[in-house]
């Protein structure tokens, strides 16, 4: 019982609820430029449009993803330079959700380093984890099995918790929040839609605005539940009994040059 106090006093303090709002704001940044890179790419080179349409209803609400869809859809990229400012900015907004999350991490585990060197492994974490979550998806519009969509959430946000601390941890360090995680999401996808469709009236109190509205309570929950299971991981999983930090060969690395660098602009401008 005292784990889980710690737990929930860790889930609402003035930096779990910083990191919640971040989150949810980085998240929301980084919809629509995801949406003109899939929209973009996908339904030129490898699928075509209606079928993508449909293939992105399957995980994302219709009545909350169309309006940006629709956006999408009526631009048009002559270039390939104007999509990859897009990818490039996507990937940076993106990316800032995790690069805050590893911030919290780093200050947990009192690992020292530059921060440069976090949002770099942050851009990467990101890009993997699209990546596996495009796998899943093409697995799922094959197989059409809802125990592949578990099980394969479950793997991601097993090996992104994984991901996010800087420790050498057991093999068990990030099933429960991946666990937690799972459920939650799953309980918001079926339970959040079904309240607001029957017991709201935001198309009635916001208008045309309704749709963002929701989506952004929905983005919300979504990044506090993610929270939640990183604060069950870190106080219920402790790490090996001599503490270890993990890449060091990166880190320590990118020190070298960072400070390398940072010397040869200090003797410019004193030759300056």
């Amino acid at each position: 019982m005292q784990r889980f106090k710690r737990v929930v006093l860790k889930f609402f303090s003035s930096q779990g609820n910083l990191f919640r709002y971040a989150s949810s704001f980085c998240m929301l940044l980084g919809l629509l430029p995801s949406l003109i890179i899939v929209l973009s790419v996908f339904q030129n080179e490898v699928l075509n449009n209606p079928k993508l349409v449909e293939f992105l209803y399957w995980y994302l609400p219709k009545e909350l993803i169309s309006p940006f869809i629709e956006y999408v859809l009526s631009k048009h990229y002559d270039t390939y330079l104007s999509l990859i400012i897009s990818m490039g900015l996507s990937i940076y907004l993106a990316s800032n959700a995790i690069y805050s999350f590893m911030l919290i991490s780093k200050d947990d585990e009192n690992f020292d380093t530059y921060n440069i060197l976090i949002r770099i492994k942050a851009i990467i974490m990101f890009i993997a984890l699209v990546m596996g979550l495009i796998l899943l998806a093409f697995i799922n519009y094959f197989t059409r099995s809802v125990i592949v969509v578990v099980v394969g959430f479950l793997v991601l946000f097993y090996f992104f918790y994984r991901f996010l601390s800087f420790e050498k941890r057991s093999v068990t360090y990030g099933i429960i929040g991946s666990l937690f995680t799972c459920t939650g999401i799953m309980i918001v996808g079926i339970g959040f839609v079904y309240f607001v469709d029957n017991y709201t009236k935001y198309d009635v109190l916001y208008g045309p605005l309704a749709s963002i509205v929701v989506l952004l309570i929905s983005i919300y929950l979504i990044s506090s539940i993610i929270y939640f299971g990183y604060c069950l991981n870190h106080e219920y999983t402790k790490c090996v009994k001599k503490l270890k930090y993990k890449g060091l060969w990166y880190y320590n690395s990118g020190s070298w040059v960072i400070k390398k660098i940072i010397n040869l602009i200090n003797s410019l401008k004193t030759g300056l």
